[in-house]
């Protein structure tokens, strides 16, 4: 039998993660089951669970995607020297994300999945670790700000990076509840908040 090349895998996982994203959404994550995002691939049983054994996995994959956008824009970032304004650098990570919702309807689907968590300790305790994972990329880049002396000592960098992520729950519900919120619209907001007088005494 020939051998099947990276590529070719990686190719087909795309095919199954594209379905399922648009089962998700269009019927809700705990309504699809595996046989709906078989059918809306169009591959077998065998071929979808040779690479996502059970919907969970599934849902991770799509997750660690959105993961990976956060992580990039934070790495683009800490490569710059000096580092662009706080509230630049927050923008242009949720601008990412925007665009990327844009493109996959991303919100939506992690508002279902982090709710389905509440009900599912095994995929609650997958969400924990991608959660805590965008949480320690946050605090690496506030230690980054404080060694140019740009955020005040005194309270942990985890404090502020996990203040950072309770951002990303907020921008996701308002973006798929209200109309008009935007990553501009957030920036613009933490842009006020950070040049308050009363800024410097957090």
């Amino acid at each position: 039998m020939p051998r099947v090349s990276e590529e070719y895998l990686e190719q087909r996982r795309q095919e199954i993660l594209a379905a399922a994203r648009i089962c998700f959404v269009r019927e809700g994550f705990h309504a699809t089951s595996m046989r709906d995002v078989q059918r809306q691939a169009g591959l077998s049983a065998g071929a979808v669970y040779r690479y996502y054994p059970k919907k969970e996995d599934l849902v991770i994959a799509i997750a660690q995607d959105n993961l990976s956008v956060v992580a990039g824009t934070i790495d683009a970032v800490m490569h710059q020297a000096p580092l662009p304004p706080l509230d630049q650098v927050i923008g242009e990570i949720f601008s990412a994300l925007q665009e990327h919702d844009e493109k996959m309807d991303v919100t939506r689907l992690a508002l279902q999945v982090w709710g389905e968590a509440a009900r599912s300790p095994e995929l609650a305790a997958r969400v924990h670790a991608q959660l805590s994972s965008i949480r320690d990329a946050f605090t690496r880049l506030v230690r980054a700000y404080r060694r140019e002396g740009r955020l005040a000592a005194g309270t942990s960098a985890e404090t502020i990076g996990g203040t950072m992520l309770a951002l990303l729950p907020g921008f996701f519900l308002q973006r798929v509840m209200l109309d008009g919120f935007t990553a501009r619209t957030l920036q613009r907001g933490l842009h006020a908040i950070l040049a308050s007088p009363t800024a410097d005494r957090l």
